[in-house]
């Protein structure tokens, strides 16, 4: 049976729960990445169930040091995705033999969104196979992002696997109101019905400036009634054009939220009738966001929409904030805007044959120079590797390794300093399949943290349960095994 739910910690929290028998693919998507984090709390779970382990990420929003990072290229798969916006959704899919669970929220893989933040998540758990349209949804959106935006070709075979994995072959009828959706090829504005709604709702970190978005929500729904939730230093919003923007709506209502943990949920909820349906996701409240597809230039987003029974609109403070309050209050920084003017990206490196295979994507016809280090540290960096460009686009480079080639990998324009694309990491893509974790004999259900368990006691009373299963199935193994002396009596079995 399908399950939906608002609500979780973070995308560690499935991982640590998962009960379903062995993993066999994990797919992470983000914003920002902290490969260093990623691989000291969720490759090594992730791992041990079995699954093989793919993140991709904005390839200009690294948070690590690439001589921190250890392990990416060999244990998993790590891609840079580029695309004209940014590439903005926050996803995570994990897959079983059984069981699919997916967690679409606002949470990016970094100690901040999948730890200290406030954010927002719907998590799914279908069986394989059969399930509600949504999933069918994000299977096709799954399809469509390698030819939307620009992903390495092995990365993209496993996105492909990964909605495959998803996609229910018998659509059940299972929750006929939940969507996810994405803005590939339309705005996501248009996933919200052009009605009058009584009130609506919104917050997120983020607001453009002259508050082009909200505009265009109060057009599409004409409220009697917005509640507009900010934080007050944290967020980026511009207060006279969101006064300005909502003064067709008879009541408006803004809240500054407590600033205690950043508050990172996206939220747009519209309230018709009794019911009261919300949509989540990564999508801020921007132009680039809402109101723009992929192809257009806008960011690539993902959202997933649902009905509520309360309100996801956080509390704000005892007193409300005034209009002439909120005119006086501007934060975006002067420099927030315009297009990103980045030549090159590597969108990932991997081992063929004895060959090492470069792709990127480049902007210009223009020289490039690969460079490679055995740690990625400054002043390790060393030239391996040139191309001439004839033409922008995505591009395919193979040059044969030497002893001294490294496995930390980026590329340069021309002898430019600056322009430099952000570094990848050499994959081996065998070493990153699936784990073979089944076995004839018993053996517990995941690898425990001495750590952890110390530290959490609802991991120790899991471990303790599963120490007790263990030794119970040990019994009823010896048991099931012959005597070394009966070894005659037994009849050979027919093989087939």
């Amino acid at each position: 049976m399908t399950r939906v739910r608002f609500g979780l910690q973070s995308p560690l929290t499935l991982l640590r729960n998962w009960d379903r028998g062995p993993l066999r693919e994990v797919l992470i998507t983000g914003y920002t990445l902290d490969l260093v984090f990623f691989e000291r709390h969720c490759v090594p779970l992730a791992r041990s169930l079995g699954a093989r382990v793919t993140i991709l990420s904005d390839a200009h929003q690294s948070v690590h040091d690439a001589a921190d990072v250890r392990y990416a290229g060999r244990t998993y798969q790590h891609g840079h995705v580029g695309c004209r916006g940014a590439f903005h959704p926050k996803l995570a899919v994990l897959v079983g033999d059984d069981d699919v669970w997916i967690a679409i929220g606002s949470g990016n893989p970094t100690t901040s969104g999948w730890g200290h933040n406030d954010e927002l998540w719907l998590v799914i758990r279908a069986p394989r196979g059969s399930g509600p349209a949504a999933l069918h949804e994000l299977a096709e959106w799954l399809r469509a992002l390698p030819a939307t935006v620009s992903i390495s070709s092995w990365i993209a075979e496993t996105v492909r696997d990964v909605a495959n994995a998803v996609d229910p072959s018998d659509i059940d009828g299972s929750l006929p109101d939940l969507r996810i959706a994405g803005n590939l090829d339309g705005p996501l504005i248009e996933q919200i019905p052009r009605a009058p709604v009584h009130s609506l709702r919104v917050s997120a970190p983020f607001l453009d400036r002259g508050s082009t978005a909200v505009a265009a929500l109060v057009g599409r729904t004409t409220p009697q009634h917005i509640a507009v939730a900010l934080q007050e230093r944290v967020a980026w919003y511009d207060g006279p054009s969101l006064v300005e923007n909502t003064r067709s709506v008879p009541d408006v209502e803004f809240r500054f939220l407590d600033e205690g943990r950043t508050s990172h949920g996206k939220l747009v909820e519209w309230e018709a009738g009794s019911v009261t349906t919300a949509m989540i996701g990564s999508a801020n409240l921007t132009r680039a966001a809402l109101l723009n597809s992929t192809k257009e230039g806008g960011n690539c987003e993902l959202v997933a929409i649902h009905p509520v029974e309360q309100s996801l609109l956080p509390e704000g403070r005892d007193t409300p904030v005034s209009a002439d309050e909120m005119r006086k209050r501007s934060t975006i920084p002067a420099s927030s805007e315009g297009d990103r003017k980045v030549s090159l990206v590597l969108l990932g490196v991997r081992w063929r044959n004895e060959a090492i295979v470069v792709e990127l994507l480049v902007r210009a016809a223009e020289s490039i120079t690969i460079e490679t280090s055995p740690t990625g540290a400054p002043g390790s960096w060393r030239t391996v590797h040139t191309v001439d460009v004839a033409q922008p686009g995505v591009i395919e480079t193979s040059f044969v390794a030497d002893e001294g080639t490294g496995g930390a990998v980026r590329a340069r324009v021309g002898e430019d300093e600056d322009d430099v694309s952000s570094v990848g990491f050499l994959t081996d893509v065998t070493r990153c399949r699936p784990r073979d974790v089944a076995d004839n004999g018993p053996r517990i259900s995941r690898d425990y943290s001495l750590d952890d368990f110390v530290t959490d006691s609802v991991l120790a009373e899991r471990l303790t349960n599963d120490l007790i299963r263990l030794m119970r199935t040990v019994g009823q193994y010896r048991a099931a095994i012959p005597p070394r002396d009966s070894a005659a009596t037994v009849k050979p079995q027919k093989v087939v």
